[in-house]
């Protein structure tokens, strides 16, 4: 990969897309029509400035954005922050009601989407216009993942989006000749910042996916030199042999990846990096500065990191959320509890050991591992997906997959035979729903257990 001078921090939209102008190297790599396309840098700056001038002699406030993969949404993304309006992002795949929910928390009083039937489905519900201020940049709203309670909205300047990017491009840099891949969900920080802002930021070229119909042949299509990507998109495009021969770097993000995972690819002589980061901090946090060890992290430069007395990860960072949407800032002393726990090691790099989310803390103090236990049993169980929850105070397994009740009722027999009392599975119970997961495929406990309260 080619490296840019990572000295350049751009302060916001404005001051980052007036860099661009008289900069004729490939920006955006897009189909239209059935045709490959490219948009230079200087063509997009111009079509941002002219939409951001339209959109100023219109009242401020908050529009939805369905950032789908398409020049326009990156366009109207960036124009409506550079005329003080607060974009909202949401993501295409999603079921129409949860994006009107979205919409509704947010109090959006416009919608953007280049989707005309989703377009009209949305739009009556939209709030009054609110009051013209023309101050100041606007922001962005992303909703968090809601594997540990319903989605938030974490409102975030477009300072904090570059300062990531910055502070992505010191720890793995990225520059021109090299093309970045975006497949992931724009509506996600890891698919904003990682996929889009990154690359346009610091001289790639960014290819945007063509959506899930297209999603094994993006790779030899584009020819990627990075691509961003969660593992099990990583190891889906590896294992159906979509990766192409260009491709040098795989940077992933929104979970750990697999150590088997991580070894295919080098010795597909591909670079592996583990990032870290939360979508209250603009994404990036840490990322992994050797392929020979991608679980082993390395502090961003603006990123400060301590553990609290359990564990958990706390951060400060200039790329820090402003608040969550009508709820204040949740900070500790300054600092921001990520609900991840970590070990910090000797040479001041950290490991992401899990998330705290994922620990049950009984009634008498006794502290249950999930991970640990579902997967020790869904290999009891012929690969069943599993999920251990609290349901009226005592640990409950729940199981999902080709098992009946006296397989499943064995399997946790034998599993508590090794346990001492205070760590056995109490409860158990089948599912015959796939279990509920983030669009990362993160597990969503919390719906489980709301589940089990009100069957009671």
């Amino acid at each position: 990969m080619n490296s840019k001078d990572v000295t350049e921090k751009y302060g916001s939209f404005r001051e980052l897309v007036g860099s661009w102008r008289h900069d004729s190297s490939a920006a955006l790599l897009y189909e239209q029509g059935g045709a490959m396309h490219t948009l230079s840098r200087d063509a997009l700056a111009g079509m941002a400035e002219r939409e951001a001038a339209a959109l100023q002699l219109l009242p401020t406030g908050r529009e939805l954005i369905v950032a789908d993969h398409s020049p326009a949404s990156v366009v109207r993304i960036l124009a409506d922050v550079m005329a003080g309006r607060t974009a909202v992002l949401a993501d295409p795949s999603l079921d129409p009601e949860i994006i009107r929910l979205q919409m509704q928390a947010a109090h959006a009083d416009s919608v953007f989407a280049e989707d005309e039937e989703l377009l009209a489905e949305l739009l009556p519900g939209c709030a009054s216009a609110a009051e013209r201020v023309r101050d100041a940049e606007g922001d962005l709203v992303f909703f968090t993942s809601g594997t540990g309670s319903l989605q938030k909205g974490a409102v975030l300047s477009s300072a904090a989006f570059c300062r990531s990017a910055w502070n992505g491009q010191c720890m793995l840099a990225c520059g021109p000749g090299d093309i970045i891949l975006c497949l992931l969900p724009l509506a996600h920080v890891f698919g904003f910042v990682c996929g889009l802002l990154w690359g346009l930021a610091y001289g790639a070229a960014v290819a945007l996916g063509r959506g899930r119909r297209c999603l094994l042949a993006d790779c030899r299509a584009f020819a990627p030199t990075i691509l961003p990507a969660v593992p099990s998109l990583a190891s889906a495009l590896l294992h159906a042999g979509a990766l192409n021969a260009e491709l040098r770097c795989v940077l992933i993000g929104a979970a750990p990846c697999p150590d088997a995972l991580a070894e295919e690819l080098r010795q597909r002589q591909i670079d592996v990096r583990n990032g870290y980061g939360l979508t209250e901090t603009a994404s990036g946090l840490a990322i992994a500065e050797s392929a020979a060890d991608p679980s082993l992290l390395n502090r961003c430069p603006d990123t400060e990191i301590r553990l609290a007395e359990d564990g958990e990860i706390l951060v400060r960072t200039p790329c820090m959320m402003k608040a969550y949407l009508n709820e204040p800032l949740p900070l500790i002393d300054g600092w921001l509890p990520t609900g991840d726990l970590g070990r910090l090691e000797r040479n001041g790099k950290i490991r992401i050991i899990g998330r705290r989310k994922a620990m049950l803390v009984l009634k008498d103090g006794t502290k249950i591992w999930c991970p640990e236990y579902e997967e020790a049993m869904s290999a009891r169980l012929h690969g069943a997906e599993t999920a251990m929850i609290l349901e009226s105070g005592m640990p409950t397994l729940i199981i999902r997959g080709n098992v009946n009740a006296d397989e499943a009722a064995e399997a946790v027999a034998q599993f508590n035979a090794s346990r001492p009392r205070s760590q056995q599975i109490m409860k158990w119970r089948l599912r015959s729903e796939p279990l509920p997961r983030t669009a990362t495929g993160k597990l969503q406990r919390w719906i489980l257990e709301k589940e089990g309260e009100e069957s009671k």
